[in-house]
């Protein structure tokens, strides 16, 4: 007999989402399809089924008091993440085959701590001055030199999964803290840092030259920078998803 050849396209959506420690997230099973006799599941780290549903019954929760699922679009809303809930998260179809329809890689992140800037100036003539931005979490730092609008890091230490930066923007400094689903910030006007210089008498004035003046406005920006740092982004997540193009053959 003639060997049949049947191949099945589909688009299976494979999304990497942020979530803030105690925070929800909502998990949506994009084009998924169930027909008659098929099952759908939301499957965690390939061999947890967090729920099963079939047509014209009620869905099997296995943790009710945590997670609410859709049985009109078939998504999953899982509440209070902890770290532990960190991982790979399926919809699945399943019938004579099965097949996901769409997958997640979940990060649970702790949201970053409030940040404290402070300065000090190393010489006001020159406007060179020394910039700490503290943490609660003492062992997050870094060590920073800015010139003009541009900060390079000379040292930092602990960050693990945070970014710690600080640079110059028109007339602050700010120094930044923060992971994928938060930030926080303080910054600091440099002008308040200044000290205008002591009056002079008008025989010593005559004396300064131009170019000592262009000098002194040439060397505002020399910072030397020691850090810590972080703005909560709306929803405490960010989901990115994309589709891709699979063919399934069964002979």
């Amino acid at each position: 007999s003639a060997l049949q050849h049947l191949v099945h396209h589909f688009k299976p959506h494979l999304c990497s989402a942020f979530v803030a420690s105690g925070s929800d997230l909502l998990l949506e099973a994009k084009t998924a399809e169930v027909g008659p006799g098929e099952q759908f599941m939301w499957r965690f780290n390939t061999t947890s089924n967090l729920v099963k549903f079939r047509l014209g019954s009620e869905p099997l929760i296995k943790y009710k008091e945590r997670t609410v699922f859709s049985k009109q679009n078939y998504s999953l809303l899982l509440r209070n993440m902890q770290h532990s809930d960190s991982g790979n998260y399926k919809a699945v179809v399943s019938g004579l085959e099965e097949k996901t329809v769409t997958e997640y890689t979940v990060i649970v992140q702790d949201r970053v701590s409030p940040v404290n800037l402070t300065v000090t100036p190393i010489d006001r003539r020159f406007h060179n001055f020394t910039v700490t931005c503290r943490t609660v979490d003492s062992q997050i730092n870094g060590t920073f030199q800015c010139n003009n609008k541009t900060c390079h890091l000379l040292n930092q230490t602990h960050l693990n999964d945070s970014s710690l930066k600080i640079y110059v923007e028109e007339h602050l400094i700010i120094c930044n803290h923060s992971n994928k689903v938060s930030r926080k910030k303080d910054e600091k006007n440099v002008s308040s840092i200044y000290q205008k210089p002591p009056v002079i008498n008008t025989a010593t004035k005559v004396g300064i030259s131009v170019g000592a003046l262009a000098l002194v406005v040439v060397s505002i920006s020399f910072v030397v920078i020691k850090c810590k740092y972080l703005l909560i982004f709306s929803h405490n997540q960010i989901i990115v998803c994309k589709s891709i193009n699979l063919e399934r053959s069964t002979n």
